[in-house]
């Protein structure tokens, strides 16, 4: 992937949009296209700083908790499909499997064993599962999984992302992006679960890994020792999934 150093203000000012709200919908506007252009521009390090984010949200959720337990499997030109997990052989195509439900991963339906269910039909006016009303492809979907594995997984699936757009014509930073951005804001969500809407963690990683990033771009690999102290710091106690976790013959897909 194309790519070097880069200040990184325009993700800075991307993951604060995940954070606050009110932020003005036309600023959320120039930031998503500011994200997309850089991505056009500097693909590896958008891939990279992507990578960080979703691995640290996803690892800090319990242990037991489905997210972090997904199977999943994309193909990667030239080379063998990239795997993981128990459920990998009943997927077909690509993309990933809740091993809870034993469903395809990458709808509302697997947050509600957090959430609960909907109250009306139009997810839009649910705000536990607004942010989810939108389906994941099967590449964001299986970046979440393989973020469970850590940041090497996580961008080793952007590298596959990449390389099949550019094999099939397509802009490989565009599909990046479209991928990446859609796994950090359910991988954002996931973690609100446990913790609610003030948590300061996504924006501590998105600034964190603008220099981690440049780390990357420069040869020298972020510094995995700090990556895992910050990630146990922020760990979320592994009991926590069982505790809140409602009985999946409450989980439905019927209003």
């Amino acid at each position: 992937m194309p790519g070097g150093r880069h200040s990184g203000s325009e993700a800075a000012g991307w993951i604060v949009t995940q954070c606050e709200p009110l932020i003005a919908t036309s600023v959320r506007n120039e930031l998503d296209k500011a994200m997309v252009d850089l991505a056009l521009d500097n693909a590896s390090w958008v891939a990279t700083w992507v990578a960080g984010v979703v691995s640290d949200m996803t690892r800090t959720l319990p242990v037991s908790d489905p997210w972090r337990n997904l199977s999943a499997s994309i193909p990667v030109p030239g080379k063998r499909r990239m795997r993981r997990g128990d459920l990998v052989t009943d997927l077909t195509g690509q993309g990933a499997i809740n091993p809870r439900t034993g469903k395809r991963f990458g709808t509302w339906l697997d947050a509600v064993d957090l959430v609960g269910a909907p109250a009306s039909a139009d997810l839009t006016t649910d705000l536990g599962l607004a942010a989810l009303s939108r389906p994941l492809s099967d590449d964001a979907s299986a970046l979440v999984a393989f973020a469970a594995d850590g940041f090497t997984k996580a961008r080793e699936s952007l590298e596959a992302v990449y390389a099949r757009s550019r094999e099939g014509g397509r802009d490989g930073g565009r599909a990046v992006w479209s991928c990446g951005a859609d796994a950090i804001r359910w991988a954002i969500h996931r973690r609100r679960s446990y913790t609610g809407l003030d948590d300061p963690y996504p924006a501590v990683s998105g600034f964190a890994w603008l220099v981690r990033a440049n780390e990357f771009a420069s040869g020298q690999g972020p510094s995995m020792v700090e990556v895992e102290l910050q990630i146990a710091s922020q760990r979320i106690d592994d009991d926590e999934f069982e505790a809140l976790a409602k009985t999946p013959e409450g989980d439905s897909d019927e209003f």
